[in-house]
């Protein structure tokens, strides 16, 4: 593999125990490059990367001026030195977690408020059950990197206004208006409708992927209907809670057009399994609260009055457990989800947990069970990126 001036391919794989100028910033990335089998490539999003690395040869890890053949026994890796207990409810910068703040993006369509440690986010448009403008996709996007930038940040919750839909998917007759504006307000041959479908796509789409990749868990609070790409939202989010008058459609394919949309089809079948997935997604069918409970797709079923604060409950305990370590665990599970073979899942899995074992994390958690007290650990230094 052809590597710029005189490094080697192993200065550009994660290696814990290097420091000094030759590391990178980010371990996966030099530059504005990803290593890859073939050279260097621009950046993709953490699955992407990790595929690709998975396919490298995995030297093993070594410390010091120990036997050049000798891998690392994980287990003896020394902790950092264990810092100074702090105070209780010690934060080390940033806003308070308990400091509620509201903003709102596009005209109020997207309304993203502050719970202790959990970021809510709400989809406000009950008038047509909460489905998308093409205003509110691109306040969606902003309202979630928004709250991967806040280093208080530990979890995000998704929800819709009101007790009847969670999202509706794309807000039909909205689009229609802006069709229509568009078509008037053009003299070119070329169908400006068209042209407008795919940039829209191009907008959920980007949803999708900012869910998936962004840095903190997304809770999906589903308050009744989710329908279309309101189903996608919710599949996309790393974990769901459901009301007891939810009720989750693909409807495409009974109007004419596939069913399969904004990552649908790869998070079913990974959530409740192909042959279930194959059932919602052919027949259009409605799948109620109770199935999707039994199935695995949501986690809880509460009454509806209940549903956001279940989410935020769930925020609220992982946002007891170190950043990073909750991080590396949602890129891991999901890039594992497409590893090759168990043999590169399992390289890693050990790699990240060398990596997180020597954080001062991991040294406030140990020396926290050792004094029989809960951990404090740090707001991350820097903010996280969103790929």
């Amino acid at each position: 593999m052809k590597v710029p001036g005189n490094r080697s391919k192993d200065d550009f794989l994660p290696n814990p125990f290097q420091t000094g100028s030759r590391r990178a910033k980010n371990p996966y990335q030099i530059g504005a490059y990803v290593v890859s089998e073939g050279g260097l490539e621009p950046p993709r999003p953490f699955g992407h990367q990790l595929l690709k690395l998975a396919r490298l040869p995995i030297p093993p890890l070594r410390r010091g001026s120990g036997s050049s053949g000798s891998a690392v026994n994980l287990a003896a890796i020394p902790l950092l030195p264990a810092r100074h207990r702090r105070p209780a409810g010690h934060r080390s910068s940033g806003r308070s977690p308990r400091q509620s703040m509201v903003h709102d993006h596009h005209m109020s369509d997207i309304q993203s408020e502050r719970r202790d440690s959990t970021t809510l986010i709400t989809l406000d448009n009950p008038e047509a059950f909460n489905a998308l403008t093409p205003t509110m996709t691109s306040g969606l996007v902003a309202a979630l990197r928004e709250a991967a930038a806040d280093r208080t940040c530990r979890a995000v919750v998704l929800t819709g206004r009101g007790e009847r839909a969670f999202c509706a998917g794309v807000d039909v007759k909205s689009v229609a208006r802006r069709d229509a504006d568009v078509k008037a307000g053009t003299g070119s041959s070329a169908d400006p409708i068209e042209a407008q479908f795919q940039n829209l796509h191009h907008e959920l789409a980007a949803i999708i992927r900012t869910i998936h990749t962004l840095p903190v868990p997304v809770i999906a609070a589903v308050n009744g209907h989710a329908i279309g790409g309101g189903f996608a939202i919710a599949a996309a989010s790393d974990l769901r809670v459901a009301s007891d008058n939810a009720a989750f459609t693909d409807g495409f394919v009974s109007r004419g057009i596939s069913g399969c949309e904004l990552g649908l089809s790869y998070f079913l079948p990974h959530l409740v399994g192909a042959s279930t997935a194959f059932d919602w997604m052919l027949t259009g069918r409605r799948v109620y609260a109770d199935e999707a409970l039994s199935t695995g797709l949501v986690r809880r079923v509460v009454p509806v009055s209940e549903v956001v604060d279940a989410a935020l409950e769930i925020g609220e305990q992982i946002a007891k457990l170190a950043p990073m370590a909750v991080t590396m665990t949602k890129e891991t599970m999901w890039a594992n989800l497409q590893a090759p073979s168990l043999d590169h899942a399992l390289a890693f899995e050990s790699r990240t947990q060398v990596m997180t074992r020597n954080t001062g994390d991991a040294a406030e958690a140990r020396l926290a069970f050792l004094e029989k007290r809960d951990p404090v650990f740090d707001t991350p230094d820097n903010p996280r990126p969103v790929r």
